[in-house]
């Protein structure tokens, strides 16, 4: 198709979106309304895999030593954490040490530990992960390998937080799955029962253009530009919205008083998101048109 006869295609699918103003906006509309739902649901996950991301990083294992563990018992277990290839590294902290952060973390009630008679805190070793080792399965694998070493008393690393958030991180996706199927049926939907009803109003002229020569193909064409058109002006809308939503959340968060809500850093979709985004309502305008000329077609 050569760039003038897409021109004269595209010339004639904004004539025909303008001669159905009405029927078109509402079919806009209602696209950027499924969509903009949708693109509420890829934000929230793709914010919380941002934020998924930032508490792997931190994510760390402590391993309790016995009180009564030999020095030997230690220096073995300190060369078997080392050597392992998920390990970026490793901090000792000692009985001493550990009363001492932890009376810094009581931040001004210090006098609640004056009346201990000896240091109840056992000593410990802080496992830090490498990149691509820091999932709840990963940490949760070597932590039962570790607290069966000798000299360990027990593990920590947040198992049953970590387990709950990978779960709803994956319910969210799941979730996101399904609406995108709707989405897709709904959009593909409203845009060939509009495309269809555009068509019947043109049939008059389409029957003149079959007279005078023209092909099928090129009779489709204006039709199925007219429905990427709807789909994605659609999607685009949605976007905007999506963005004035994030604009706003943004706002607040950074003016916020809560301590909870201070420090929370909200982030726009990825342009890969948003690429695949207006494609997709591109596509699926594309779809809703095919669908309905070829139903018009074999009905005429």
């Amino acid at each position: 198709m050569g760039a003038r006869t897409f021109s004269y295609l595209l010339e004639d699918a904004l004539t025909s979106i303008r001669s159905a103003k009405l029927l078109n906006l509402i079919a806009v509309t209602t696209i950027a309304i499924s969509m903009f739902i949708f693109s509420i649901f890829l934000w929230s996950v793709a914010n919380l895999d941002s934020f998924a991301a930032r508490i792997s990083r931190d994510a760390q294992l402590t391993v309790y030593l016995m009180d009564d563990s030999t020095e030997e018992q230690r220096l073995s277990l300190l060369t078997a954490l080392q050597k392992r290839k998920e390990v970026q590294s490793v901090d000792f902290l000692s009985k001493d040490q550990a009363l001492e952060e932890f009376r810094k973390s009581l931040k001004g009630q210090e006098a609640i530990l004056q009346g201990l008679s000896q240091n109840p805190l056992p000593s410990s070793f802080e496992v830090r992960f490498r990149a691509g080792y820091r999932t709840a399965a990963d940490i949760g694998g070597m932590a039962g390998e570790v607290v069966k070493m000798a000299g360990v008393e027990s593990v920590e690393y947040g198992k049953d937080w970590l387990d709950n958030f990978a779960r709803f991180l994956a319910s969210l996706r799941l979730l996101s799955i399904l609406m995108g199927v709707g989405l897709a049926l709904s959009v593909t939907f409203i845009v060939a029962n509009t495309v269809r009803l555009t068509a019947y109003t043109r049939s008059e002229e389409v029957e003149i253009m079959k007279l005078i020569g023209a092909t099928d193909s090129f009779i489709k064409w204006p039709f199925m530009i007219e429905g990427g058109l709807q789909g994605g002006i659609g999607a685009a809308l949605a976007l905007a919205a999506n963005y004035g939503v994030h604009h706003a959340l943004t706002l607040f968060l950074s003016s916020a008083q809560f301590p909870l809500l201070q420090g929370i850093v909200l982030n726009f979709l990825p342009l890969s998101y948003i690429v695949a985004f207006l494609a997709g309502g591109v596509f699926l305008g594309l779809a809703g048109s095919f669908l309905s000329v070829r139903t018009f077609f074999k009905a005429e």
